[in-house]
Order: structure tokens, then sequence, then C-alpha cells
């Protein structure tokens, strides 16, 4: 047995019991340290029918967050949050990343589905990452370009002479 001694009081641990306070005392440490989160995002749709780096009607495309925690402490309870204005396109909700090592980062890959409505302009989507002890990353906004459904150029052409034929039968001729 061992003696912890402070300079208010004094205990008398077994072994497995100091282990466990030795323990709870590198958590406590450890989370008495801050994060330091830093967002990113960018957008993707290189597995629609037409990459092009814009959003189109009927597309289905992803954004890509990257969050890194630049701090000495882990970061808990880390969640993105996702919100936006306008319409003709729906972005799933983001699942929460719990925990985020000093040092570590982490991507999220958050569908985006262009919508039948969809049109033309831009779209400003804002991504804030929120911690458990409200040490938050710096909001990012990312403004993603939308291209209508466009109907097609279609042009029915008939050769004159199909026209004045006046043979009959089966067309096989």
């Amino acid at each position: 047995r061992e003696f912890i001694r402070t300079r208010e009081f004094s205990v008398k641990l077994d072994p497995v019991l100091k282990q466990s306070f030795t323990q709870y005392a590198l958590f406590l440490k450890e989370s008495a340290v801050p994060p330091t989160l830093v967002a990113s995002v960018s957008f993707s749709d290189n597995r629609g029918l037409y990459p092009n780096g814009s959003l189109d009607a009927e597309e289905q495309a992803e954004l890509v967050l990257k969050i890194e925690n630049r701090g000495k402490g882990a970061a808990y309870k880390v969640e993105p949050v996702v919100t936006h204005k306008g319409s003709g396109f729906r972005i799933k909700s983001p699942d929460s990343l719990e925990t985020i090592a000093a040092g570590e980062s982490k991507e999220v890959r958050i569908p985006v589905e262009g919508k039948v409505d969809l049109g033309d302009g831009l779209v400003d989507v804002k991504i804030e990452v929120k911690e458990g002890r409200k040490n938050n990353a710096k909001p990012v906004t990312l403004s993603i370009q939308t291209g209508r459904l466009k109907p097609p150029d279609l042009i029915i052409e008939a050769k004159e002479d199909a026209l004045n034929d006046t043979s009959s039968g089966d067309g096989d001729h």
C-alpha cells in the first residue's frame, strides 16, 4: 500500500485502487485540455451521370466534410450540423462523430440530392461542428452552383422520299 499526499490530505491506497485513481487523474487531465477543431468542406458530384461541379436536378452528390482536431485535448460529442436556405434539393443530416482524439481528423460524406424542381442558381450551405464542451469549430459556408432540369432538344426529321411514298405493304421494301 502506498500513500498519496497532497497539501490538503493523505490517503493510503491499495495497488488496484491506486491504478484506478491514476487512470482517473489522467482522464481528468486530458479532458481539461481543450481541443481545437477545424472544419473544411467541399462538394463532389463525381458519382453523378454528368460530373460538372454543380448540383443538377435529379443528381446524387455529396458534401465532403473534414474535421481536424489540432488541439492537445480530445473532442467529445462532436456533431456536424448542416443548414441551408432554398428548395429543390435535400441534404441528409450527418451522423454524430462522438470523439476525435488530439491530432486526429475524420471525414464525413453527406449525401445531397437534386430534386426534379431544382432551379438554376447558387445555394449557400452552412456547416457548424459542435463539441460537447462548447469547443466548437468556426462555421464554414460553401456555395454550390445548381442547375435546373433542361428538356432535350428533340428534332424529328423525315426524308422527302418517305413523305411522297404511296406504295402499300408492310414497309419492308
